[in-house]
């Protein structure tokens, strides 16, 4: 019996250390994809659940991606620009011609669903299931309180983010799905400066 005990132990081990070691090469497979590309557009739709408020906002953008840089085009439901280069973010919101610039480290750099993913890979708890043509991956953050959950839906074609979703402590929820993923257009140089009006609210901080 304790022979036979000892045959079930080491199968469940081993079945453990393979799904281990999927999981850790999904991550290394989805670095090196984006590190293979030098643009990545798709089209965004990011929905916000706000728990209290029992309120859900859907907003539509275009999201360009380089390994430095991002910008996210709003066009519903009103037009706002968020432009990232490394730490230093400009937001600028077209109905009250304001552009605020920052120095972030916490807000807006959430919206990379890459840095995301890398900075709490190594202290979550890590869950992974095989859906047809996507990866369902699950972290659970264990030493920051910054996000409940995150949940990621990877495409088994080209490793590829699709999905990326956060539940913070008190249950609000940030969804961004990608879709119409391009890679093989160059994206113009003049998409990563910001056009602002002469009259524009400028805000530093």
């Amino acid at each position: 019996m304790a022979y036979k005990f000892l045959i079930v132990l080491i199968v469940l081990l081993s079945l453990s250390m393979l799904k281990s070691v999927e999981v850790e090469d999904t991550y290394l497979a989805v670095m090196n994809a984006y590190e293979k590309i030098e643009n990545f557009q798709a089209d965004l739709i990011q929905t916000n659940t706000f728990k209290a408020e029992k309120m859900e906002i859907e907003s539509k953008a275009k999201f360009y991606y380089q390994s430095d840089r991002i910008k996210i085009s709003y066009s519903e439901p009103q037009e706002q620009t968020i432009l990232m280069n490394g730490l230093a973010v400009k937001f600028y919101d077209k109905t009250s011609n304001t552009c605020v610039e920052m120095w972030d480290k916490d807000n807006t750099i959430s919206l990379n669903p890459l840095f995301i993913i890398d900075k709490y890979w190594k202290y979550s708890d890590k869950k992974m299931t095989d859906e047809d043509t996507i990866l369902k991956l699950s972290l659970r953050p264990l030493q920051e309180n910054e996000f409940k959950t995150i949940l990621v839906e990877i495409s088994k074609e080209n490793y590829f983010i699709t999905m990326i979703s956060y539940e913070d402590p008190d249950g609000n929820i940030v969804n961004l799905k990608f879709n119409n993923i391009n890679t093989d257009t160059e994206i113009p140089e003049d998409t990563w400066r910001l056009n602002l009006p002469e009259d524009v609210n400028y805000i530093k901080r």
